[in-house]
């Protein structure tokens, strides 16, 4: 699955939609006794690949927050949503390719779990079927 070329289509593919950050990891590097994160095999036992992806959101809404936080909430709003999309609709092209894939926020999300401080970032977990 991992094979750099796959990888690099899916990262420009990624680019294009709005992400700023986009990784694909060994799944086995969640297994690492110092990672205090989700492990992906937690969700899909035969994950091979972690894809990791982020959308930065602008400085001059976090600049402003001390002043209000209406530019702040705008900014924010969009840029959760948008990594929902872009791993949505990464997870259908991988599917049509014969793989798996599901969607894993790595963190707190809107509904208030996951690990609420940490960066927002996502993930999608895959296995060859």
């Amino acid at each position: 699955m991992c094979e750099d070329s796959y990888a690099n289509q899916l990262r420009e593919i990624a680019l294009d939609m709005g992400a700023d950050l986009f990784g694909v990891a060994d799944v086995r590097r969640f297994q690492d006794p110092e990672y205090a994160g989700n492990n992906p095999r937690n969700f899909m036992d035969n994950a091979r690949s972690v894809i990791v992806l982020s959308v930065a959101v602008s400085r001059v809404s976090i600049e402003n927050l001390l002043r209000g936080r209406p530019e702040y909430t705008n900014t924010l709003m969009a840029g959760m949503a948008t990594p929902w999309i872009i791993v949505f609709r990464l997870a259908r092209l991988i599917e049509k390719e014969g793989y798996k894939a599901t969607i894993v926020p790595t963190e707190g999300s809107e509904f208030g779990y996951w690990y609420a401080n940490r960066k927002r970032s996502w993930r999608i977990c895959l296995l060859n079927t």
